[in-house]
């Protein structure tokens, strides 16, 4: 049974408080009972907590001397407030220090029935002074990424983007916010840190969102996880936090109004009993203990102290893991540059990065970009531009001109009196979208075949640090609605919020004839899973499946801003059901259309661009296509010389044929001459179905299998008036 170290403290009466309500409120994203559901980390637990009661029993010998631990910060940034300055982060070490030597600014409000089981951790955080490689650092590492600094949990791979061996650093990495994919409400996370016991090395350290790092507590609760400390409620109702001194706690403590004060909070997890004397006064004279640092409170300066038994549990994990013992070890902190007596390492090189300001716009218009670099200031600067004017600059943060369309990368070499230039390429940093605004009275088609405006270079598809290929791009042959091709979205195995989106060429909506205006495409897209939790392998634990989403906007002002058309749920974009293998739609009934009303100034404009932005759910989401990409009017006149397969309706079903197949199409207008004929994949003429003329309005022919031939690859050619017309045909 847990037990409370009563305090030989002065209990001047009893009190009862409010008793805290669980509401939903910004915290933690570190849960025991979570942990709990992978069987390695209940059999690690279970060790580590044995080996606690031997470590606490041994700890009145030790001389509990200073250790010391080097820290390094990852801050992944959007270019905004989220790239913190140095002091910021200096502060935030201050904060931890304060925590774990118990000094911090409000000790003061220590109510006294607590102060006699508070006490020092004396772990001292110190930013590193030398890298793994041993050249000098400030301990502080900047990474642009705007789209894995938002939402930072943990399988958006952030930290991949920078890690420091964890038996040598503690990986702290600061992000512009953090939320669970299953989250559906409005709280927020202000920082997670898994456990020690079965922490992939590559992921092991704390995430911060950036605008709670300074408080008093978040960053030291985060620790706190780092060092085995659970929350002081055990994360379930009247729960056990592995540590005797603590008082047993019903549940969070958001709903208490005064964490800052001395008032005692009614315990209600002890029985009210008027004759058991103990369980009375842990109940009405101590209360919980709020002040503590891994409680959750409404004010997180208010917390001030970790007890004895914590600190028995935070010491007893710097031995019983190996990776967490070496990092205060005498030999890691000197090769670190932290030790004491240390001589400051002062010849700093700086670490070239950057990133564009406005990295999509049109021919003629300028990007500015901007120096991010980090570990010392830049003295000199080296820029290279691909398809910019100037092709160099020596500046700080260039504006650059790009003359014509195009995706290009930038390369910047920094360096100061202390070394050599370091390098940093971005591929396909900038976008410079088609500016050759397409003009038709009917509207506008896209099916990504030969000649179409796909195939002319002229749509620009823009990813953001997308991994492994996972973008927009031409899916495999003869997967497609109609023709040969469509576009596919590679999201089988994707990381989560991976991003990528196709932008049009610029489009003048104005000059379609007719009524309103609809954007339609055909979609094909299936499931891997219906379960709303799956087992992720590489992490032992059960994540949410999180929906992928597919959005629709457009922009009048170049790509500058966006406004949004539609964003699509799972069930409309969902034609193939489920698939957990890999996505082809083989077959036109794994395919479905999607139309979207242009109403109002969504449909006008004379210079318009529209975006079909892609973002992931995750892994265990599969592929999405796209074609024929129709934005018309139902009334929009076209002619045959401007028509196309998917205006005309042609087809050719059964597809694949086994026996006579049908032929139908319509015509906006007659054809004087029209002719109708089947050919082999070679181009080999093999039978004639219609030579003539064709009246308008809709056309039905008969296709007979028995003047075919052997099973294959057919084409089935319509030329009207001397334009041709393609449909592929399986002949079985």
């Amino acid at each position: 049974m847990k037990r409370f170290l009563l305090a030989a403290a002065a209990i001047g009466g009893l009190f009862t408080g409010v008793t805290a309500q669980h509401v939903h409120h910004p915290g933690c994203g570190t849960h025991l009972n979570v942990a709990l559901e992978n069987d390695d980390f209940v059999t690690d637990f279970a060790a580590f907590n044995a080996y606690v009661q031997q470590y606490a029993q041994q700890a009145e010998s030790r001389s509990g001397e200073l250790r010391i631990m080097p820290v390094v910060v990852h801050v992944i940034h959007d270019g905004g407030a989220s790239n913190i300055s140095d002091a910021t982060i200096n502060t935030m070490i201050t904060k931890m220090n304060q925590a774990y030597n118990r000094n911090a600014p409000n000790i003061g409000t220590l109510p006294q029935r607590f102060d006699t089981i508070a006490t020092d951790a004396k772990i001292e955080f110190r930013l590193a002074a030398k890298d793994p490689l041993g050249n000098c650092t400030n301990g502080i590492r900047r990474i642009y990424s705007p789209h894995k600094s938002k939402d930072a949990y943990d399988d958006k791979k952030h930290k991949s983007l920078s890690y420091w061996d964890r038996a040598k650093y503690l990986n702290i990495w600061i992000t512009r916010n953090i939320k669970d994919p299953s989250e559906t409400s409005a709280g927020q996370i202000l920082g997670y840190c898994l456990f020690p016991g079965t922490a992939p090395a590559l992921r092991d350290g704390a995430t911060i969102a950036y605008q709670a790092m300074t408080t008093n507590a978040v960053a030291a609760h985060e620790i706190g996880h780092h060092l085995n400390l659970i929350h002081v409620w055990g994360d379930q109702i009247c729960g056990d936090d592995q540590v005797d001194d603590t008082p047993i706690a019903r549940d969070v403590n958001f709903a208490w109004a005064n964490p800052c004060d001395t008032l005692i909070k009614e315990a209600t997890c002890y029985e009210n009993v008027i004759d058991n004397y103990r369980d009375s006064l842990l109940r009405y004279g101590i209360g919980e203990n709020y002040q503590n640092y891994m409680d959750y409170v409404n004010n997180y300066n208010c917390p001030n102290m970790f007890t004895k038994g914590q600190v028995d549990r935070m010491n007893a994990t710097l031995e019983f893991y190996p990776f967490r013992k070496n990092v205060v070890t005498e030999a890691n902190v000197i090769a670190a540059g932290v030790n004491d007596g240390a001589p400051a390492c002062t010849n700093l090189i700086p670490v070239a990065e950057f990133w564009a300001e406005n990295p999509i716009t049109c021919p003629g218009s300028s990007v500015s970009f901007k120096d991010g670099s980090f570990n010392g200031t830049p003295a000199s600067y080296e820029w290279t531009f691909e398809g910019g004017t100037p092709a160099t600059s020596t500046v700080a943060n260039p504006t650059v001109t790009y003359a014509n369309p195009g995706t290009y990368s930038v390369t910047l070499k920094v360096s100061n009196a202390n070394g050599e230039f370091t390098t940093r390429t971005k591929q396909n940093v900038v976008f410079i979208l088609n500016d050759v605004v397409e003009s038709k009275p009917w509207g506008y088609y896209e099916g990504f075949e030969s000649g179409q405006y796909w195939d002319q270079g002229r749509w620009t598809v823009v990813n953001d640090q997308t991994e492994n290929g996972k973008q927009w791009k031409i899916g495999p042959d003869n997967i497609a609605y109609s023709g040969f091709y469509s576009i596919k979205m590679d999201n089988f195995g994707n990381t989560r919020d991976n991003n990528s989106a196709l932008i049009s060429p610029p489009l003048d909506l104005d000059a379609i004839q007719g009524g309103s205006k609809v954007f339609k495409f055909k979609v094909a897209y299936a499931l891997r899973t219906n379960e709303e939790f799956y087992y992720d392998m590489n992490l032992q634990m059960f994540m949410p499946v999180v929906n992928d989403r597919l959005t629709l906007s457009r922009s009048t002002n170049c790509g500058a801003t966006w406004s949004t058309v539609k964003n699509f749920t799972r069930t409309e974009i969902l034609s193939g059901g489920l698939s957990p293998e890999s996505f082809n739609p083989t077959d036109l009934n794994l395919w479905k259309e999607l139309s979207v009303n242009l109403s109002g100034a969504s449909g006008s404009g004379s210079d318009v661009r529209f975006k079909l932005e892609f973002t992931s759910g995750g892994d265990v989401n599969n592929n999405l296509f796209i074609d024929d990409i129709i934005i018309s009017t139902s009334t929009a006149a076209v002619s045959i010389d401007e028509a196309t397969v998917e205006n005309l309706e042609f087809k050719v079903y059964p597809n694949p044929v086994t026996d006579n197949a049908q032929i139908t199409f319509t015509l906006p207008e007659a054809a004087s001459k029209a002719n109708i004929g089947v050919y082999d994949i070679t181009g080999r003429f093999v039978a004639n179905v219609f030579t003539g003329e064709l009246p308008s309005g809709s056309q039905n022919f008969t296709l007979n299998r028995s003047e075919l031939g052997v099973g294959g690859v057919y084409f089935v050619r319509m030329d009207l008036n001397g334009k041709s017309f393609t449909e592929k045909i399986i002949v079985q």
